[in-house]
């Protein structure tokens, strides 16, 4: 379990109304790396971030995630 808070600026985040928060930034698609060993939550994952218009390349492990980052810049590492 953790906990992150982040400051964000007016009318990036809206609730809808089934009340799920839903990024709404203005900012330019970025290039995210995701780590992730279960293949479900790979996918659960790459599908909400392509859906704000990201692109994702999903490994399963941190030392293929430390190997992929080491060849391909990305603007965003999520592991846990």
């Amino acid at each position: 379990r953790f906990w992150l808070e982040v400051t964000l600026p007016d009318g990036c985040v809206s609730v809808d109304a089934g009340r799920q928060p839903a990024l709404q930034g203005d900012g330019p698609p970025l290039d995210v790396l995701v780590a992730e060993d279960n293949p479900v939550n790979q996918m659960l994952i790459e599908a909400l971030l392509r859906r704000f218009g990201h692109s994702v390349t999903c490994v399963a492990n941190g030392r293929a995630a430390v190997e992929s980052a080491a060849i391909r810049g990305y603007d965003c590492i999520l592991m846990d």
